[in-house]
């Protein structure tokens, strides 16, 4: 989690003394380094309630909706698929608006898909 916040702090830092375009390239470094670890470490997970839990522990939960809240795996990667979706939007119309041609539709698709792989790779490792 240390590791985590010291990867936020830098790329804060990054932010304030280097304003410079948000490229695509600097959406996956970010991805990959701050928020999917982020995101896997800090999202309640079903798989680790029933690693850790003790029956009294299970018996707290009053009914399946409590357990419904803690997330699965597809929900993971749903969430970061939506993520993705939304931040090649951003990224699209901060182009548009720049003035500068929009990187190509097919370029983030690839680039979605890659990651999406490796996150279906970290989940059947999990």
């Amino acid at each position: 989690m240390i590791k985590i916040i010291n990867k936020l702090k830098k790329y804060k830092n990054m932010e304030n003394n280097n304003i410079k375009p948000l490229t695509l390239n600097d959406l996956v470094k970010y991805n990959h380094e701050v928020l999917f670890p982020f995101m896997e470490k800090t999202l309640a997970m079903k798989k680790d309630l029933k690693k850790t839990a003790t029956k009294d522990d299970l018996k707290k939960f009053s009914t399946k909706k409590d357990l419904e809240k803690f997330a699965t795996k597809n929900d993971l990667t749903k969430l970061k698929n939506e993520v993705l979706a939304s931040q090649g939007k951003i990224l699209k119309k901060l182009n548009d608006i720049s003035g500068n041609k929009p990187k190509e539709i097919s370029e983030l698709k690839t680039r979605v898909e890659h990651i999406e792989d490796r996150i279906d790779l970290l989940a059947k490792s999990n």
